[in-house]
């Protein structure tokens, strides 16, 4: 039986036919190599868009659709500011017995250039560090992932 998931193939790029590659944004080359750094160290990395569609509503009118919504410990709800990549490492800590394995969520957000955080960007970030999450800015590549990445122990799934 074919197993229906797909692994990351950095080679691998879907292009349509007839269509020769694709032109890439600094900022998703920096996502590129989040994505990339995950995959070599086995970790499992899924790519988040905040985006907002207008959908059809009652009565033929259209209403917005929100993709990427997220609520801060205050119950506050907030649309966009979501960081671009959560990587989701399977880490060890030591334990009385043996060492524990924990999956923790690391929110990596790509800039390029001069890009800088924008405020919901900012208020994320802040929601992430007052509850112990972990969040990384990554300018310009992934060598703040890689960096992180030496500091604990990592366990492949």
């Amino acid at each position: 039986m074919r197993d229906s998931r797909r692994s990351f193939n950095p080679r691998k790029r879907d292009t349509p036919p007839g269509r020769g590659p694709r032109r890439v944004s600094a900022s998703n080359a920096v996502v590129s190599a989040i994505m990339q750094c995950a995959a070599i160290h086995g970790q499992p990395a899924y790519r988040i868009q905040s985006r907002m569609f207008e959908v059809p509503g009652e009565e033929g009118r259209t209403r917005p659709f929100f993709v990427g919504a997220w609520t801060d410990r205050f119950g506050n709800e907030y649309y966009g500011g979501m960081p671009d990549v959560l990587v989701t490492p399977t880490i060890e800590l030591p334990g009385p017995i043996r060492p524990h394995r924990v999956q923790i969520a690391l929110w990596c957000e790509a800039k390029s250039g001069a890009g800088k955080l924008t405020e919901k960007q900012i208020l994320f970030r802040e929601n992430v560090e007052a509850t112990s999450g972990e969040y990384l800015l990554c300018k310009d590549s992934a060598q703040t992932l890689l960096d992180w990445f030496g500091t604990v122990t990592l366990v492949r799934p």
